[in-house]
């Protein structure tokens, strides 16, 4: 469940369904509105999440996808 500053915090980021549905396609760990919004907040895309499962990091958090991001 989303709480109401979880959805403010989405909206001013501009997480969308759309957003998390092609994150979540692309193999992203997206299980909480901050989740979203940590991916959202660095830019992160789904191309970045498939290049980071690509090289062997399955289900990523936004995290991992800078982690791998900054090595390559």
């Amino acid at each position: 469940d989303v709480t109401p500053q979880g959805a403010a915090g989405m909206k001013a980021l501009g997480v969308t369904p759309d957003y998390v549905a092609e994150m979540r396609a692309a193999g992203a760990r997206i299980q909480s509105a901050g989740d979203a919004q940590s991916f959202r907040a660095l830019g992160i895309s789904p191309a970045a999440v498939r290049r980071t499962v690509a090289r062997g990091r399955t289900n990523p958090s936004a995290s991992d996808v800078m982690e791998l991001s900054v090595r390559y």
